[in-house]
């Protein structure tokens, strides 16, 4: 017996709007989190989209069932989409006591490559990457990122999970942001308050 998804639940009633109304829900698509909107804007199509009237979301059929194909189909990162991308909102699913977060989530995201012993303290988990020889300076998608908080001999800190990163700039994922998980972005140099990043393990 099959178990239907929530992102499964949207995406048929996505087909459902198109079928019957010749149109896409762009609430819908947020909530399954296909980056329409962003793909027509990414292949140069931001004329395409006010031409189709993108605020009362309607588009030809045609081009609904073509770009729902595309944004199921393809790998998410060709959108702009990473898998970091379906935490981003959700409040603190990650432990029950009530305490600070943001580690409990990196472990949880991270699972099996996590390459050290879990904690649930960020500054502690900072600290086993560099006893480990784990630190970088050139952060990839996936490796984690630690701060200071209060002075860079706190025990507290704070860890989050690198996104992306361009020649310019950092963009993470973290949890425990006015207790959300939100994603930053950041200047490759002179970040605020920045220990280090950690390298994740990789298949």
């Amino acid at each position: 017996m099959s178990t239907q998804t929530p992102r499964d639940s949207c995406v048929r009633a996505i087909l459902q709007n198109i079928y019957s109304k010749s149109c896409i829900d762009l609430e819908l698509c947020k909530s399954a989190d296909l980056p329409v909107v962003s793909f027509l804007v990414r292949v140069g199509s931001r004329r395409l989209a006010d031409c189709y009237g993108l605020s009362t979301s309607r588009i030809p059929r045609w081009l609904s069932i073509l770009l729902l194909t595309l944004v199921m189909v393809c790998p998410p990162v060709a959108f702009g989409a990473t898998p970091l991308a379906q935490y981003v909102g959700q409040g603190n699913t990650f432990n029950t006591d009530g305490a600070n977060w943001c580690a409990d989530f990196a472990v949880h995201v991270t699972g099996d490559a996590l390459p050290v012993e879990p904690s649930r303290s960020a500054k502690q988990l900072y600290t086993r990457f560099k006893a480990a020889g784990l630190l970088t300076t050139t952060p990839q998608p996936g490796d984690l990122v630690f701060w200071w908080r209060e002075s860079p001999t706190s025990w507290k800190g704070h860890v989050g999970i690198v996104e992306s990163v361009t020649a310019d700039t950092i963009t993470t994922v973290e949890g425990n942001v006015s207790n959300r998980v939100q994603r930053r972005t950041y200047p490759r140099q002179g970040m605020p308050k920045l220990l280090g990043f950690g390298k994740v393990a990789r298949g």
